[in-house]
């Protein structure tokens, strides 16, 4: 996150997702052609055209999900299959996509509940060989890691008992509570979630300090193995 600076680039999507939408989470495709935005509100999937991970183009289609206020959402499996979650009901959702990264060709696959862990889903990411999936819970402010018996199958992830709290530092790992970057808070409302394809950099962003934080994962994919590094800008 050093390296990062705004490009001063912005579009407003409001003409798309009505006027009382409220735009939660984004995922770009491989290439960065299209954009697909999770309305809350409206409980609605919009998708756009877009120029390489730059200006709007058209929109292309929406979809009505199947849950109250879903927030986060994210490709999997090279865009063969699309998440989100819905903090009206607290679960997982799964879509098989007949076209990769076309969410608007889709056909339902699963739901896996997450209740006995969250209170209110916000976002949700994969490791890049879909064995891991990670969840931010913006009211106990929790980082969760599951792991999928599957790959990139939600319905078959099992919670790992691992958990970040961002407004604490407190790491929980299978009943034992350390901080090992120290007491801190990098936000009580942490919302959209991300890693990278080497599954060291864990992102998120945060509602309360309107940040982006980077943990850095010293054993690829694994949120116990955080030793404290971390880097926070605000946007």
């Amino acid at each position: 996150l050093s390296g990062f600076s705004y490009n001063s680039q912005s579009n407003s999507i409001a003409t798309y997702i009505t006027f009382s939408g409220q735009a939660c989470g984004i995922a770009y495709n491989s290439d960065g052609t299209r954009l697909t935005v999770v309305d809350s509100s409206n409980d609605a999937v919009t998708e756009f055209n877009t120029s390489a991970y730059g200006v709007l183009v058209n929109r292309i289609g929406r979809f009505v999900v199947s849950d109250s206020a879903p927030e986060g959402v994210c490709f999997g499996d090279n865009g063969t299959k699309l998440y989100y979650v819905g903090s009206g009901s607290d679960n997982v959702y799964q879509y098989d996509l007949k076209q990769s990264y076309v969410s608007v060709m889709k056909t339902f696959n699963t739901f896996k509940s997450i209740s006995a862990q969250t209170l209110t889903p916000t976002g949700i990411t994969f490791s890049s060989d879909g064995t891991k999936m990670w969840i931010t819970d913006t009211t106990n402010e929790y980082i969760l890691q599951y792991t999928c018996s599957t790959p990139f199958d939600g319905n078959t992830s099992t919670y790992d008992n691992i958990r970040l709290q961002t407004s604490t530092g407190n790491l929980y790992n299978n009943g034992v509570t350390t901080t090992p970057g120290g007491t801190f808070s990098v936000g009580t409302d942490p919302n959209g979630v991300t890693i990278d394809s080497t599954g060291k950099y864990l992102f998120i962003s945060t509602d309360q300090t309107d940040g982006i934080v980077a943990f850095f994962l010293p054993t690829p994919n694994a949120l116990e193995s955080w030793s404290g590094q971390r880097e926070y800008i605000a946007v």
